[in-house]
């Protein structure tokens, strides 16, 4: 799929709605998370909030990645068999290939999120939003 990352995480996560009822809480609660942390981001900038009060939003955010990317990752384990069944049903005569590309440490969501918060904290102060 060559659409823009932003484009592919939506389709990817539309679908995952579509598969898996259970991915709704959860995409509505860090969807809630990041807009929080986003507003928070901005109140920083205009001094009207405390660095220290990130501490709260950043390990919810945390929390929240590592059952957010075990549905992505349970959901592209599905489409990689599927996508393996089509290859027999074709008689291996087309190679199909679903690879997913994260910046994410998938063997460690929480501290690889947590990380790159701490890294880009600043940044994100001094742009009001969490780019992640």
């Amino acid at each position: 799929m060559y659409l823009g990352p932003s484009l592919r995480r939506e389709f990817l996560d539309e679908t995952m709605l579509l598969s898996f009822p259970s991915f709704s809480k959860i995409k509505s609660n860090y969807t809630k998370i990041l807009k929080n942390r986003n507003k928070l981001l901005k109140d920083i900038s205009l001094g009207k909030s405390q660095i220290s009060d990130l501490a709260f939003w950043d390990d919810a955010f945390c929390k929240i990645s590592v059952e957010y990317y075990s549905h992505r990752l349970k959901f592209i384990d599905f489409v990689k068999a599927y996508i393996s069944s089509i290859s027999s049903i074709l008689e291996n005569k087309y190679q199909i290939e679903f690879i997913y590309e994260t910046k994410v440490n998938l063997d460690n969501i929480s501290d690889s999120i947590s990380s790159y918060l701490s890294k880009n904290q600043q940044r994100d102060i001094m742009l009001g939003h969490t780019y992640i």
